[in-house]
């Protein structure tokens, strides 16, 4: 295993990953040091990887929010909104007072509208919710007002 361990990491210095090897050498057991190498990670694109590291770092802390809401942003980058759905959620019932979380869950349930085949007016009412909650939380959230007047008319237009 040591051997295996040691592999990865001289081959993550061999392809020019010199800071995300530097923390999956200081991750071991450490869920905050392998949520920072797949932060890494995911900047430099590779998502697989990233992807990865969150669910190692939620295996040894299941309840550490910010590699829920990494993992959240993680997938819903990639189209996998359900997925995304789930970390969230989870993230909010760890810190439901964090506007970001609202925000990204509220963009979150619009791109399931936009990607369901059925149109879902729940859907409009929880995005617009947690936009109202992330702006009630800080007044000015960017665009949380915007979404929240644009969502509102076309909930009224489309669904009466």
């Amino acid at each position: 295993m040591k051997r295996l361990f040691i592999a990865v990491i001289v081959g993550l210095i061999l392809i020019g990953s010199v800071t995300a090897a530097t923390y999956l050498i200081k991750s071991d057991g450490d869920p905050a040091a392998l949520n920072n190498a797949a932060y890494y990670a995911y900047h430099e694109g590779d998502l697989e990887r990233a992807e990865a590291l969150y669910l190692s770092a939620l295996a040894l802390d299941p309840t550490y929010e910010n590699a829920h809401y990494n993992l959240a942003l993680l997938y819903f980058e990639q189209g996998r909104f359900d997925d995304a759905h789930e970390h969230f959620a989870y993230a909010l019932t760890l810190d439901d007072s964090n506007p970001h979380y609202h925000f990204d869950y509220a963009a979150n349930y619009v791109a399931r509208f936009r990607q369901a085949d059925e149109a879902s007016v729940a859907d409009f009412d929880h995005a617009i919710e947690h936009y109202m909650i992330a702006e009630a939380l800080e007044p000015g959230f960017p665009h949380a007002q915007q979404n929240i007047d644009v969502l509102t008319q076309i909930k009224h237009e489309f669904f009466g």
